[in-house]
């Protein structure tokens, strides 16, 4: 009798797993979340391996004392073959400042990296926001250098430009 309660619990688990991995995305996603300041060039959080997140939580708010880029970037996304996919609540600011900053970005996808954000009615908030108050060209998202970028959901708010370059000169 104890053999067979066991082998419920476990065919249970498993057809829990099958589920709630069909209808919610991939249940053993994790977040990622991260809120430091940047190294001396800029960056912040950086993904650059493939990998699936159920939630993304960046905040820039603080550039290092030493920064020697005039950008800093929240998140970047890079590496040829990264794909990274996000079915949660996504929340991306920037407001870093320092004397040297001209430009804050909040995500860029670069090197061929793909992201792509599929996140239903959960709340996407992207936000690059010039700490200096002169309204300058700051970048929500940016994919460059054949990075690229993919959005959809029912709730969006995106605060920033938006940076694509042409396919002739290195983006998509």
């Amino acid at each position: 009798m104890q053999m067979k309660r066991s082998k419920n619990l476990e065919r249970a688990i498993v057809l829990g797993l099958i589920l709630s991995t069909g209808i919610y995305g991939n249940a053993l996603a994790e977040d990622f979340t991260w809120n430091e300041k940047t190294d001396i060039y800029g960056t912040g959080a950086v993904i650059d391996t493939s990998k699936d997140y159920n939630n993304v939580k960046v905040i820039l708010d603080e550039a290092h004392e030493n920064q020697t880029s005039d950008t800093s970037t929240a998140l970047t996304v890079k590496g040829e073959n990264t794909v990274v996919n996000v079915t949660g609540k996504v929340f991306v600011e920037n407001t870093a400042e320092h004397a040297v900053i001209d430009n804050n970005n909040a995500i860029y996808v670069r090197d061929k990296a793909i992201l792509y954000i599929d996140s239903g009615d959960n709340e996407v908030y992207i936000a690059a926001i010039g700490a200096d108050g002169t309204g300058r060209e700051d970048a929500a998202i940016s994919a460059k250098y054949n990075g690229h970028f993919n959005l959809t959901g029912n709730n969006v708010k995106i605060i920033g430009s938006v940076d694509f370059v042409n396919p002739n000169n290195g983006g998509s």
